[in-house]
């Protein structure tokens, strides 16, 4: 008889968890493995998630209580840090004006808050520079709306500045003296 009723007591006890601690509430948005979705039902043996491609997926509460759950739900507010990268032709001046630029951009799409922007490093292909701000909410639809917002202001603002972005690139530096040596060997050769 004990083991007839283990597994009811154990679906029950792992609804009672998700009841009390609440790790997730129906509504929010979770990660857990590779899924990502919206919990849409708790019962007391599964969890039910749509996920973001519309599939729903039921998982047993015990096995999703033993994985790794990110509750995005539940953030007080989302972090976004962003790397971009500018040709190295840049200017010193244009360079030093970059985290203004980028920070003026990121105030002025609402409710965006900036953090910081800063000239990081001499990467292989670019001056890089990353910058750090907050949607002050958990939605992902807002947060991405926010997010595009921002990256169309950064590109317009740095059009409008002629900054140009780096991409991964190699420049080739050719002496002429071995080259048309090389070339006139090949000629007669």
């Amino acid at each position: 008889m004990g083991l007839a009723l283990k597994g009811p007591i154990s679906n029950f006890l792992n609804y009672l968890t998700i009841l009390f601690d609440e790790p997730f509430r129906i509504g929010q948005f979770i990660c857990f493995d590779d899924v990502l979705g919206t919990v849409e039902g708790v019962g007391i043996r599964s969890t039910i998630i749509r996920s973001l491609s519309g599939e729903r997926i039921v998982i047993s509460n015990e096995d999703l209580l033993g994985k790794v759950i990110q509750n995005y739900g539940d953030l007080p507010k989302r972090r976004v840090a962003t790397t971009i990268g500018v040709v190295y032709q840049t200017s010193v001046e244009t360079v030093k004006a970059i985290p203004a630029l980028v920070e003026a951009a990121i105030r002025s799409k609402r409710p965006a808050e900036f953090d910081r922007c800063h000239f990081t490093r001499f990467a292989d292909s670019a001056l890089e520079f990353e910058f750090v701000y907050f949607i002050p909410d958990a939605d992902m639809v807002l947060f991405l709306d926010v997010q595009q917002e921002i990256n169309h202001a950064i590109m317009e603002t740095f059009q409008k500045h002629d900054i140009e972005f780096a991409y991964p690139s190699q420049t080739l530096f050719l002496e002429s003296s071995r080259v048309a040596t090389r070339e006139v060997a090949l000629a007669v050769g």
